[in-house]
């Protein structure tokens, strides 16, 4: 009968720890993958606005431009 009342708390105290334990790597993950979302909407919103940008400098400088072709002959 005594060895139940030491297992018991033990057990309990297992889970608990457990418990803490699997919250706290949740908690963190959690801030990680916030602090990488960010980033990466940042990102990303930097790359579009290099690429509208490149997109209007292209768009103005379309000009229609003579093209030269050249033919070879041979005998």
């Amino acid at each position: 009968m005594k060895i139940y009342t030491l297992l018991t708390p033990f057990v309990i105290g297992v889970f608990l720890t457990v418990f803490v334990y699997q919250a706290f790597t949740i908690y963190q993950l959690r801030s990680v993958v916030v602090e990488d979302h960010t980033n990466l909407t940042q990102v990303v919103n930097f790359l579009n606005s290099q690429i509208q940008a490149s997109q209007a400098q292209q768009g103005a400088s379309n000009k229609p431009q003579a093209v030269s072709t050249v033919t070879s002959t041979k005998k």
